[in-house]
């Protein structure tokens, strides 16, 4: 609700839709045509080089971009066997008319905490795994997450495009020397990078809640920035594809009985099981075509094309 409110407070435009919006919701069929459970069309293009992979989501008329590398460092003293991960959420100023360059919003913070916390408190990255050297090198991982167009939902978009990131990067191999305990990161073209060690990935899926006529919550998933200007509030699940929660995001507004509050969370575990079958088999087929492009690639041409996208999911 923070990031509902922030934005709303930071833009300028006219309410005279405000009452055809609530009118839709609570007639069940949406501004765009959607049902109240449907997503909006979802696309997403991978792309990987050596030592960094990215993902671009849209969203609707959402667009995040999400890219990953990594860097050896030292670890923290009393963590002398985990690695890090990093992330950091931008909003372009071409995004929306309220995104001002400098220091980041409020609700890119909210945002950036939200994904971290899906990640990191749901034990899906095994931070161990990223040791080298123990108490010596480790890998940190940087996520960094830009939003290019704004049309609601930011939080999924953000999500979604950091795991697809993530699940398309490959950490380089290492040698070390066991006298000086240098290490040294080798040439993707010696030995394969290999996948991140992801034990689970949490798939976020929103809501925005409305009042009904008879005083019970509407709850519609996948709001867009019309429908986000006027809810009472958000309501935000991640789950695994074994519909394991993650994370819950409620952070106030109308308040939701917890009947209704199953109900959404039965609904978003749904979600997330479809998302991550379809994603998966878009990661498969960017892998492979990954994999013939190095296959082409030539000293005069050395550079690797955007990789094939996801086909798009539409949902109504």
């Amino acid at each position: 609700f923070a990031l509902q409110m922030a934005l709303r407070d930071a833009l300028d435009r006219p309410s005279s839709n405000d009452a055809f919006v609530l009118q839709a919701v609570a007639d069940g069929v949406r501004v765009d045509g959607r049902s109240r459970l449907g997503r909006r069309r979802m696309q997403l293009v991978f792309r990987r080089d050596a030592g960094v992979a990215g993902a671009e989501l849209r969203l609707g008329d959402t667009l995040v971009s999400a890219a990953v590398r990594s860097e050896l460092v030292a670890p923290f003293p009393d963590r002398s066997h985990e690695g890090f991960i990093h992330f950091a959420v931008e909003f372009s100023t071409l995004a929306a008319p309220e995104f001002e360059a400098g220091r980041p919003p409020p609700a890119a913070v909210e945002i950036c905490r939200y994904v971290e916390r899906s990640l990191r408190e749901s034990g899906a990255l095994d931070l161990e795994a990223l040791c080298v050297v123990p108490g010596e090198s480790v890998w940190s991982l940087f996520c960094d997450l830009t939003v290019l167009d704004h049309d609601g939902n930011l939080r999924d978009a953000c999500s979604i495009a950091a795991m697809a990131a993530l699940q398309h990067y490959r950490q380089p191999a290492v040698d070390v020397d066991d006298a000086t305990k240098r290490v040294t990161v080798k040439d993707p073209d010696v030995e394969e990078p290999s996948p991140l060690p992801l034990h689970h990935v949490p798939w976020s899926a929103s809501f925005a809640l409305f009042e009904g006529p008879d005083g019970d919550p509407l709850f519609v998933y996948d709001p867009c920035l019309a429908e986000e200007y006027v809810a009472r509030g958000t309501l935000t699940f991640s789950f695994t594809r074994h519909r394991e929660m993650c994370t819950l995001h409620f952070p106030g507004g109308l308040a939701i009985s917890k009947e209704a509050l199953c109900e959404a969370a039965d609904i978003a575990a749904a979600k997330a099981e479809e998302l991550h079958e379809r994603i998966v088999k878009g990661l498969q087929l960017a892998d492979a075509d990954y994999k013939d492009s190095i296959s082409k690639r030539t000293p005069s041409n050395p550079s690797l094309p955007f990789l094939p996208s996801l086909p798009s999911l539409q949902e109504g």
